[in-house]
């Protein structure tokens, strides 16, 4: 977890290395980003 400059708040961050190192790994990203816009969760 990392604190989120603008309102102070503990936030999850998840490091993904080389995502574009790989088309695989640019679509499992994106793919994954897609379905976090459904989620309303604080993190």
């Amino acid at each position: 977890a990392v604190t989120d400059p603008r309102d102070g708040r503990r936030v999850a961050l998840k490091k993904l290395p080389n995502v574009f190192q790989s088309l695989v790994s640019s679509k499992r990203v994106f793919r994954e980003l897609k379905m976090l816009c459904f989620f309303k969760h604080e993190n």
